[in-house]
């Protein structure tokens, strides 16, 4: 029994200590503007470009469909 509530007073101090952190991260962020991550961020801010430029460069083919739609004359009415 004592084991059991060793651990639950271990777990609810985890959770204190998370919480406070927590707390103590967004005042921070408040008052200094947070830490600046900037080239993690740009990271991988490059690293989706490249995604999406590798995405589209193997993606050429057409979404549409020749047989789809159809062609209409422009009439500009005054």
């Amino acid at each position: 029994m004592l084991k059991f509530l060793l651990f639950l007073f271990f777990i609810f101090i985890f959770l204190v200590l998370a919480f406070g952190f927590s707390i103590v991260k967004f005042i921070f962020r408040l008052l200094f503007g947070g830490w600046s991550n900037n080239a993690g961020q740009q990271s991988s801010r490059e690293q989706r470009n490249k995604t999406d430029y590798t995405g589209t460069k193997h993606n050429s083919s057409k979404v549409i469909s020749k047989e789809e739609g159809e062609y209409v004359d422009y009439e500009e009415i005054k």
